[in-house]
């Protein structure tokens, strides 16, 4: 195995929303939390002339995030082991995951709370 230290290289690419936290399980496994999924908005990325003056619009035009909470468990080897979604949005802003004695605890933004959800091995 080549050293790689001080390089840059691409572990996770195509993610489907905006990463949050990245907290180390043990293991060689990850869990990532997405703060919201992609938005429509982002196809004009490669278009500046549609998206610049779109931008300077101001937050009236620019997508807010979408409340749906989102983790993902991979491992060392970037292999997907699991996606977890709350598509009805009761999590909100998903800032990350820690599991511990058979349940994940997911911390949200802006909640006072976190929930509690069981794992399956």
């Amino acid at each position: 195995m080549r050293d790689r230290a001080g390089r840059r290289e691409v572990f996770l690419n195509s993610l489907p929303g905006y990463p949050g936290n990245l907290e180390a399980q043990g293991g060689g496994t990850y869990w990532l939390a997405f703060a919201s999924p992609r938005l429509p908005p982002e196809k004009l990325m490669p278009y500046p002339f549609l998206r610049n003056p779109i931008w300077r619009l101001g937050p009236l035009v620019r997508p807010a995030p979408v409340h749906r909470g989102m983790l993902m468990q991979f491992d060392g080897q970037a292999n997907i082991l699991r996606t977890l979604q709350d598509p009805d949005g009761r999590l909100g802003v998903t800032t990350g995951g820690k599991s511990a004695g058979g349940r994940l605890n997911v911390m949200t933004l802006g909640s006072p709370w976190f929930a509690r959800l069981p794992l399956a091995p």
